[in-house]
Formats: C-alpha cells, structure tokens, sequence
C-alpha cells in the first residue's frame, strides 16, 4: 500500500529515490553539543547495533506491538519529513564485527527495517561526546518522532547520570532539578517535571534489571554481540544438523507442530532457545521459565496419548533476561528440563 503523503515515498523505492540524501530532514542538536556532520546511506551490515546495552536511556524499550506499528508505518511510505536514524563513526575496530559505525538513537526503527529485510538505510552521521549523545538519545522521541517517552524514562536515564563513574551529577534536588529542566525543559510542563525530579531523588539506584526480546532481530543482537556461541534462528539449519528456533512465551502449540512438519519432510529436529514474559511481584523469573517448559511437556504427552512417538524438538535453553544475576553470554539452563 502507497501512502498518499506527499512528501512520503514508497518503501520499495526509497533507496532508489534520485538526490535522496538531499530530500531527509536534518536534526538540529546544537543546543546539546552535538553536530549532525552529514546525511548517508549505510548498509546495515556496517551499523553497530545493540540495544542491551547501549539503548541506555529506556526503562522498556521497544515492545512487540510498537515494533509491528513501526513496521507498518514503514510499509506505508517512507516519510522523509522525519528525521532518520543516527549513527556516530567509531572506527573499524571498535567493537568485536569490526563494524565502523555505531547506532546512537532509532532502535526501534532499526528492528522494524531489519525485519522489513532491508539492506540499508539512511542515517544522520553525528558528532559529540558520549554524555552529549546519550542526552540527545533521552529527547530525539519527545513530541515528533515515533515514539514518546514514558516519564519512568525520564526517571531512568536522569538517575543513569547521578550513578555513573566519570562526570556525573550532584545527588542533590537542585542538581537533579536543574539536569531534567535542561534536558526536557523544552518538551514537558513543571507538573511533570517535578514528579520526574521527585521520582529519581526516590529512586536512584534503582533500575529494572530484565530484558525483553521482542523480536528477531533483538534476538540475533544478543547472538552478534554477547552470546559465546553462533546460535541458528529463523528455522535455519545449525550445525548439528538439526533447525534452529526461537520460540517466545504462548508459542508453544505453534512451534510443535511445525517441527513435526520439518521432521515429516526432512526427519530432522528443531533444537528451540525460549524466553518468556516480564517477572511480576507474584510471578518470578524461574516460574514463568517452569510454566513454559510445562506447557511443552503437556503437549507433548498430548501427542503420545494419541500415538505420536516421535517428539522432534531439542529444547536448548532460555535467553538470558536477569541482568544482575544471569550471565549473558550463554543462555539459561533452567533445573526443570525435558
């Protein structure tokens, strides 16, 4: 579908539009201290991208339905009166891929492309310092791009810069107090301003230590950028033989029963890595992990019930997802397993 914008370009042309780099919308963050240098077009082969670690001013970032809308958006037409992703040059040999630039803010829109399949994409080139950066990361959202930030954001990224080691705030009111009326003075009333003051004088220190793997492409940055082992997704075939997927919280009953289609056609397995929803107050981490394997071994019994007997799947772990307990360069073994 075309969007009728005119100023909206169909997503299958956009990398063909002729003097596209001309056409995007430049951000202005000189009040930051950071310079936009020029607008490019980047493969995303080249773009460093990890938002466990480095989308650092979210509480929760991109959630699954926020993805799909992104993804939708772009399926509609390319709007070029938004101003894109930004990226800053790091260098060749600055992370372990050996990738030269590094995604500053437009996580979401990132997820959103690779599983649009896109090659490559257009990107402001900024220039600043880290603590520059990352202020500009914790406003890009306010009022005009895709997403709003949610005031525990606010509370988050403000407290980040209370606890950091080089150069960081006074943990006093009026330190605090002055650090979110500079950086989101512009953007939101005093009303909200002082709760978000009131709420990191609260709360710093604190943070939620979960992640969340709302899609794909979240999935294969932990693989890229953290995992000790090259896991196979996608249903592709891994080294031992067998398909490699990943399978989320409710998936269950979909998951089996196309790994007894593989197995039908190729009599081979499906070796699944999980991971399941946010812990709560009443439900822990290690109950939701138990209720998940539950629900394959309940399955599965089902089918043998009914003279299944063969059950092709190898279950492989659970993605890491406590940040303070968990370690996230292998997946999780959990005591109950198949």
């Amino acid at each position: 579908m075309k969007s009728s914008n005119s100023n909206s370009i169909p997503l299958e042309d956009f990398s063909s539009t002729p003097n596209l780099l001309d056409k995007v919308a430049v951000p202005d963050w000189s009040e930051y201290f950071v310079e936009s240098l020029e607008t490019k077009m980047i493969p995303w082969e080249h773009v460093f991208v990890d938002d466990l670690s480095s989308n650092v001013t979210k509480v929760v970032t991109h959630t699954s339905p926020e993805i799909e809308a992104l993804q939708q958006s772009f399926s509609n037409g390319v709007n070029l009166n938004e101003f894109p992703p930004a990226v800053v040059y790091v260098g060749p040999n600055a992370n372990k891929h050996n990738k030269p630039y590094k995604l500053v803010y437009g996580y979401g829109r990132s997820e959103a492309l690779s599983n649009l399949h896109t090659k490559e994409w257009v990107f402001t080139v900024l220039k600043g310092s880290e603590s520059a950066l990352q202020d500009i990361m914790a406003v890009e959202n306010e009022g005009y791009p895709k997403r709003f930030n949610e005031e525990r954001d606010m509370v988050k990224f403000i407290a980040s810069k209370v606890t950091r080691e080089i150069a960081p705030i006074k943990n006093t009111k009026e330190a605090i107090s002055k650090e979110v009326n500079r950086i989101y003075g512009k953007f939101r009333n005093k009303t909200v301003r002082g709760r978000v003051t009131n709420a990191v004088m609260e709360r710093v220190n604190t943070d939620v230590p979960f992640a969340e793997y709302p899609s794909l492409a979240r999935v294969e940055q932990w693989i890229d950028n953290h995992s000790l082992i090259n896991y196979t997704t996608g249903a592709k075939e891994n080294e031992l033989g067998n398909y490699g997927v990943v399978v989320g919280w409710g998936y269950a009953e979909r998951s089996i029963f196309q790994a007894i289609r593989r197995f039908l056609d190729t009599g081979k397995y499906t070796d699944v890595i999980g991971h399941v929803k946010h812990p709560t107050k009443n439900v822990s981490l290690g109950m939701r992990r138990e209720s998940y394997l539950r629900g394959f071994r309940n399955l599965e019994m089902q089918l043998r019930a009914v003279g299944c007997t063969v059950f092709p799947i190898n279950f492989v772990g659970f993605l890491p997802q406590c940040k303070r307990t968990e370690d996230f360069q292998n997946l999780v073994q959990h005591k109950s397993t198949f």
